[in-house]
């Protein structure tokens, strides 16, 4: 009980100096915090990004046929990309999981009184499940709405914001071209994927409504392919080179973003490693120094207690504790702080963080409280 009295005298009786010394560790573990939290919903969010559209799936778009063999052609440009070579890809390629084709221009919508410009895409029934499509209320469309060419669509997040509010969209009219739409289901916000494409902004309805009441065309613009792995891709372009001799299609991958991206990943998780460890330095450090600043005040208290028999250990313990009744305050402040960034880990992380803290700061305060347990008493009250 005494040394406890002694250890609390020592150190309430330089406030400003322990309010210091509270906030070196107090300040760090903050900064930690809000470091980690970042850097991890930056990861998260670009670990998303690539579920969105990952290396799986493999896009087959069509170039517009203008020109074929060097020679120039006159009269509109066409497209050759159709729905028979997504049924082609579906049958004759092994490893072919799902396909999608789509095809889309930008519209006029109107819900109500409120209208904007947005793409109508159409899409097959199986977009949905290909590109991993959250819902946010309702229901995509089932592959015989889009056989029968029924006039129902999917609407993005923004979008339905923008002509809704907070109105739930499912069931209502939408008119495209002023033809009416039943909203049947509304897409939960996500945002640009690896591909650039904001499903948020855009109107899906099924590809046989498309093309015969909105754009009257036989072609499409792109299919997508979902495929076991990307080795696939060689075959996918082999049967693509006897359909369409003229190299009007170009089949792409998204394996060089997911790269990318997988890459930033990678270098957010090491920079948040990284700050952790420079910050509980930091907080090591300042603990170190404001232990260091009480050894060399107390210089004449060390030298007398050794003396009269106090043994090093006692002057070690001395220190430490005296470390630890500035470190637990600096730590709980730290980390009631940091709760409010929300970090990922919640409560769990604050706290391994902030005893990490705590252990780095004994940890660093152990170096000054030994060199003045092992000061010569007649040193130790010597003047500096």
């Amino acid at each position: 009980m005494r040394g406890a009295l002694d250890v609390l005298r020592a150190v309430t009786r330089r406030p400003v100096v322990a309010g210091l010394g509270v906030a070196g560790v107090a300040l760090p573990l903050v900064a930690l915090v809000i470091a980690v939290t970042v850097a991890e919903r930056g990861r998260q969010r670009t670990l998303e990004s690539v579920r969105q559209m990952g290396a799986d799936v493999v896009i087959v778009s069509a170039v517009d046929a203008g020109n074929r063999g060097g020679q120039a052609r006159t009269g509109d440009i066409v497209r050759t990309l159709a729905r028979a070579d997504a049924q082609a890809m579906a049958k004759e390629v092994p490893g072919v999981l799902t396909v999608a084709a789509e095809y889309g221009e930008s519209e006029p919508v109107t819900a109500g009184s409120l209208a904007r410009r947005v793409n109508v895409n159409g899409v097959d029934a199986t977009y949905g499940t290909l590109r991993d499509a959250p819902l946010e209320g309702g229901r995509f469309f089932t592959v015989e709405e889009a056989n029968a060419a029924v006039r129902v669509a999917v609407i993005g997040f923004r979008v339905a914001r923008d002509l809704y509010g907070d109105r739930d969209p499912v069931g209502d009219v939408l008119r495209i071209r002023r033809i009416p739409f039943t909203v049947v289901g509304m897409l939960a916000e996500r945002g640009t994927g690896l591909d650039a494409f904001n499903e948020d902004e855009i109107v899906f309805v099924p590809l046989t409504t498309a093309n015969r009441r909105l754009y009257s065309v036989t072609y499409v613009a792109r299919l997508y392919a979902r495929v076991r792995d990307l080795s696939v891709t060689v075959a996918i372009g082999d049967l693509f080179r006897r359909r369409h001799h003229f190299g009007d299609v170009r089949i792409e991958t998204q394996e060089r973003l997911v790269s990318l991206r997988s890459t930033a990943a990678k270098r957010l998780r090491w920079f948040a490693i990284t700050a952790a460890s420079a910050l509980l330095a930091a907080a090591a450090g300042g603990i170190a120094a404001w232990t260091a600043l009480g050894v060399r005040a107390r210089r004449a208290e060390i030298g007398v207690r050794r003396a009269v028999g106090a043994t090093k250990p006692r002057i070690v313990a001395q220190f430490l504790a005296e470390a630890a009744l500035v470190c637990v305050p600096g730590a709980v402040l730290g980390a009631g702080v940091g709760l409010v960034a929300g970090p990922p880990g919640g409560a769990t992380m604050v706290a391994v963080a902030g005893a990490a803290c705590v252990l780095a700061g004994l940890a660093a305060a152990s170096f000054p409280a030994v060199r003045a347990a092992r000061m010569p008493p007649g040193a130790a009250v010597r003047p500096l």
